[in-house]
């Protein structure tokens, strides 16, 4: 072996493979990085989970919503076809003067 970074790198490592002390060490920090990795996995995993459920129950929530103005906006419209005061609708729907004035415009 004349080249002599080859000779330095075989000697290191002949001594690193000697050394009980530095075997552990090594082991040591391999076990830590494999369990910082799987830590992180776990971590994004678990964020992702959480996420998903949030979403889901806004997404629920918003849809909730949405059927009760078209519920409302439903009952507006039938209580205009039957000639109730608009003052009456927006009492019993919880819908605003506009909004009704608005689904009146659009019967006619």
């Amino acid at each position: 072996m004349s080249d002599p970074v080859m000779k330095e790198v075989v000697n290191a490592e002949m001594a690193f493979t000697e050394d009980e002390i530095m075997r552990r060490q090594y082991a040591q920090r391999e076990k830590a990085l494999r369990d910082y990795r799987s830590d992180m996995a776990e971590a994004r995993r678990e964020g992702e989970q959480k996420g998903r459920r949030e979403g889901e129950q806004k997404g629920r929530r918003e849809g909730e919503q949405k059927g009760r103005r078209e519920e409302k906006v439903s009952i507006a419209v039938n209580m205009l076809r039957l000639g109730i005061d608009v003052s009456h609708i927006t009492a019993a729907t919880g819908l605003s003067i506009a909004d009704v004035e608005l689904l009146k415009a659009k019967l006619t």
